[in-house]
């Protein structure tokens, strides 16, 4: 048995007989996305969406994630400028047990970071402000970027007191927590203490 197509014809053959011809209505090659019949027929406004099943099970459509917006947004512009990130690092959750603002030196236990008292050890830096009661991340590891730092390439990142400083402090403990890579970029690389 052979099947061929034949203009708008399907042609079904046996042993050089002709079984079947069948109008071929409707029959279209789809060559994008938007051109099937069960999706989206436009990208345009849609950047950072996902698509997903619609809530009848029949088609698809473009979505967000449950609370938190366009995806690229909220998860590749941390910094809330419009830019997608290009850093790369490493999280961690933490449950804020007082408000953490965004890019603030943290502790694993909730609290922002301070070098002149020894139970507020610096574990990494927030990437959002992180309001008491309620989780959020810090960068353990790896690079940030935020448009309002200006540093210097090569800087050396200290906690200082309760902020980041090219300044090591002068009482409690020192604390490097990084180097500046470029004025808006930081690479975090927590080290141990040393008292003061």
């Amino acid at each position: 048995m052979a099947i061929t197509i034949e203009d708008n014809y399907i042609i079904i053959e046996d042993n050089d007989i002709i079984n079947a011809v069948i109008e071929n209505f409707g029959y279209a090659k789809a060559t994008s996305f938007v051109t099937l019949s069960d999706t989206p027929n436009s990208f345009v406004g849609k950047a950072g969406q996902y698509t997903k099943v619609n809530t009848l099970e029949t088609a698809l459509e473009f979505g967000s994630p449950s609370g938190s917006g366009y995806m690229i947004k909220a998860i590749y512009d941390t910094n809330n400028n419009g830019i997608v990130d290009s850093s790369q690092y490493d999280i961690t959750t933490i449950a804020a047990l007082e408000n953490i603002p965004a890019y603030s030196p943290a502790t694993a236990s909730g609290y922002i970071a301070d070098s002149s008292n020894l139970g507020k050890i610096c574990s990494g830096v927030s990437l959002t402000a992180i309001t008491s009661g309620l989780a959020g991340n810090m960068a353990t590891s790896g690079e940030i970027s935020n448009i309002a730092w200006s540093w210097s390439t090569g800087d050396r990142l200290f906690l200082n007191g309760v902020i980041i400083s090219k300044t090591a402090p002068t009482i409690g403990y020192v604390q490097q927590i990084g180097v500046a890579k470029n004025a808006t970029t930081i690479i975090i690389n927590i080290n141990n203490i040393i008292l003061l």
